[in-house]
């Protein structure tokens, strides 16, 4: 998978019964290039056969390297689970678009495929996502007792699964996680994230840019979840006026404050940051200091922080395979929980 950062393809391999036993087995990505990535960001989908072309190859070439790494033979798989590059993701809209050529991983691997995991929340009243929580809570209900507790994974968008008390199960989008950050690095210098948030961290906050990027997205961060591209192109538009250090430090300090504003409710014992977005020290200095919670890293309860999607990927496409739930009212909105995803199958 790659959901939407489009800065790696992240591939995980695990053995799991889609239900409470998972067993992590290894971890591996493979980065997009510069290139590859200023194809995908500035030229859109003007240029969008180019774009499949790009991401269709990174995955065959992902999947290849992991099961070298793991010297696996193709007959050792029973399953691939794809959940592709997000390009687009309206909720309000009903909309969602994963793309990955599954049928052309099949042929490619003859391995069944399970994608298009949204698919049917969607078209069912749910908006989508977020669809890791599931797998979330068979990781914590019998390692970690600490309730509430949340798992976020800060992405190009940040989102969150809270267990509470009683053992119930929520998920939700926050807000902007690594995108708009990202993109401003990208787009001004060429890199592709600001390595630590040192950048952030040498500029000054603009408070009336924040205190109005503030009003917009709290407006606009009404639905469970969003659309990156959106929140992405709204926050390089407020801060095009600043200099680069002073635009993500503004940026950061709007994440965070969006952070405190959503949690606040759900007196989180403990939070667990997942994702590229908890090496952004920066940004996680400013959660520790505005949030009661205790803050702690994937890495502090034996998780890969950096797989951790892809593995929940994998375990949702057994769950999908079993017809198992995936989705749930108190995460996706579907008004009964489903199963979801679509197999593409190998012929006998």
């Amino acid at each position: 998978m790659s959901g939407t950062s489009f800065d790696a393809v992240d591939v995980s391999l695990i053995e799991t019964d889609g239900k409470d036993k998972i067993f992590p087995i290894h971890q591996t990505s493979l980065n997009y290039t510069n290139k590859e990535r200023e194809i995908y960001f500035n030229k859109g989908y003007r240029n969008f056969k180019e774009i499949k072309k790009i991401i269709d190859s990174k995955h065959i070439k992902a999947i290849k390297k992991i099961i070298a790494e793991t010297k696996l033979k193709k007959k050792d798989i029973d399953l691939i689970s794809l959940h592709g590059q997000t390009l687009s993701h309206n909720p309000k809209q009903k909309w969602t678009w994963q793309y990955c050529n599954s049928e052309l991983i099949k042929n490619y691997f003859k391995i069944k495929v399970v994608s298009d995991f949204r698919l049917k929340d969607i078209n069912s009243g749910g908006e989508g996502a977020p669809l890791v929580p599931i797998y979330h809570y068979n990781l914590v209900k019998d390692t970690l007792s600490d309730r509430p507790i949340g798992i976020i994974n800060i992405g190009g968008i940040s989102n969150i699964t809270v267990i509470d008390k009683s053992e119930k199960v929520y998920g939700f989008d926050i807000g902007p996680g690594n995108g708009p950050l990202d993109s401003i690095i990208f787009n001004r210098l060429g890199a592709n994230f600001d390595n630590k948030g040192n950048i952030a961290r040498s500029g000054k906050v603009n408070q009336k840019i924040t205190r109005d990027l503030l009003i917009t997205l709290r407006n606009d961060l009404s639905n469970r979840t969003f659309d990156r591209k959106a929140i992405d192109d709204l926050c390089i538009e407020k801060t095009k006026k600043l200099s680069t250090s002073s635009a993500l430090a503004s940026l950061s300090e709007v994440i965070a404050t969006i952070f405190k504003e959503k949690l606040k409710k759900y007196a989180l014992k403990k939070i667990i940051l997942t994702g590229g977005g908890r090496k952004n020290l920066n940004l996680v200095d400013l959660l520790k200091k505005k949030i009661v919670s205790e803050i702690i890293m994937a890495e502090d309860v034996g998780w890969d922080g950096d797989g951790l999607e892809a593995q929940a990927f994998a375990y949702l496409g057994v769950r999908s395979l079993l017809g198992l739930d995936i989705t749930y009212d108190t995460t996706t909105g579907i008004r009964t929980p489903a199963s979801g995803g679509v197999l593409f199958n190998v012929s006998a």
